[in-house]
């Protein structure tokens, strides 16, 4: 996909590929995301707007609603004002900042449902920012994050049939922060997941944790199609529980544009997810992508090169109480030749997140990152001078119903 993110001092666009898994627990009965299956199973409260149960599900339409609000320092000073390799929570102070607000219909299976998604907020043109419908299309589809049909194939509801827009299962992170347990994106998920897919998946549940979905899609972050390509991609997703262990895979291939030219070449992706649950004290996360594009151009006029993407991230998770816990999260990405960050580079950074749930439907966290690179990549208040890292500190307000 194309995504907007702060980088060197500019807000541009990046040509990156890259939700267990983000998994959108699709009408009825689809699987819960990975933050929140976990979270689940360590004995916390799932509340995401995007969850669902597994089959059966609850007849008639569901309406939810979602909204996140942040403010954040960061300690560089960037003359820009943005936090460079962000996508969400790219403001720096001023504020508060309204990421995004938006609303959810869904009819569950019954034998046949549906699921909407829409929202206004500045996170609507970055999810859609590798869109390549123009004009008014391209204005509407910014507010539209799902839309699909979904109809039970067997009788049971544990095979089904989603044909639409939908959540992209790669990554263990979501693109909504009520689904994920730090406010702030990984740099994994940032570069190495797609947000959405456009097109048809077949899921087959063989209890409620473990399953098998296959599915073809226009690829990475687009409705429309791609000049001089079949548009196509394919992918396989599964999902495995072993005891406290769940481990899932995503295996993606789909053709891809490069940064600096019209030209596209066959991406392929994976992205293992393993999920255990030592205790209802301790959730620990491991993940794992890579992906990989051949023929690959960074900026023009510089040589095609084989292009690699590789990202390791961790997270543990400590409930401290019913309405409090702590998560962090530390993790590395070697963008090699610069094809996602459009800098070669090795990034690394560590996130302290505190969580308060105020009540059922808002949560409060408060969250201090620091982000590394091996290259100059962090602006400061002297446009002439940019550093290896970035300190910020921030307080958001979720809503989710």
């Amino acid at each position: 996909m194309w995504r907007g993110l702060a980088v060197g001092g500019s807000l541009i666009v990046l040509g990156i590929g890259a939700p267990a898994t983000r998994a959108d627990p699709a009408a009825s009965g689809g699987p819960l995301t990975p933050a929140a299956a976990a979270l689940q199973a360590s004995g916390g409260e799932e509340k995401e707007a995007d969850a669902a149960e597994a089959p059966p599900a609850p007849a008639g339409l569901l309406v939810g609603g979602v909204a996140d609000f942040y403010w954040e320092n960061n300690f560089d000073n960037p003359f820009t004002h943005l936090n460079t390799l962000r996508l969400l929570d790219i403001h720096d102070a001023g504020g508060p900042h309204f990421d995004y607000a938006g609303v959810t219909l869904e009819r569950p299976r019954s034998p046949w449902g549906f699921r909407f998604d829409a929202g206004i907020g500045q996170a609507t043109a970055i999810f859609n920012a590798g869109e390549t419908v123009s004009g008014s299309a391209n204005e509407a589809l910014q507010h539209v994050q799902q839309a699909y049909v979904s109809a039970n194939l067997n009788h049971a509801g544990t095979t089904y049939l989603d044909a639409g827009k939908w959540y992209s299962p790669v990554g263990f992170e979501n693109f909504l922060p009520s689904s994920n347990w730090n406010y702030s994106n990984s740099l994994v998920d940032n570069l190495g997941s797609p947000f959405f897919q456009f097109g048809a998946r077949v899921y087959h549940y063989f209890n409620a944790t473990d399953f098998l979905m296959g599915n073809a899609s226009r690829g990475w972050d687009r409705v429309g199609g791609l000049p001089e390509s079949s548009s196509l991609g394919v992918g396989l997703s599964g999902a495995k529980q072993f005891g406290k262990l769940t481990a899932t895979l995503n295996l993606m291939v789909s053709p891809e544009p490069d940064l600096a030219s019209a030209r596209s070449e066959i991406r392929g992706l994976s992205d293992l997810v393993l999920n255990y649950a030592s205790s209802p004290k301790w959730a620990m996360v491991l993940e794992s992508t890579t992906w990989r594009q051949n023929n690959f151009l960074v900026t023009p006029g510089a040589p095609r090169v084989d292009a690699t993407l590789t990202g390791l991230a961790g997270y543990a998770r400590h409930p401290l109480n019913k309405t409090e816990a702590l998560t962090l999260r530390a993790e590395v990405v070697d963008d090699a030749e610069g094809a996602a960050s459009g800098v070669a580079q090795t990034l690394w950074e560590s996130t302290l997140t505190f969580e308060h749930r105020l009540n059922k439907y808002a949560v409060a966290r408060v969250e201090y990152r620091h982000d590394n690179s091996t290259a100059r990549v962090f602006p400061t208040a002297n446009p002439a001078h940019s550093v290896h890292g970035q300190d910020t500190v921030g307080v958001a307000l979720i809503l989710a119903k």
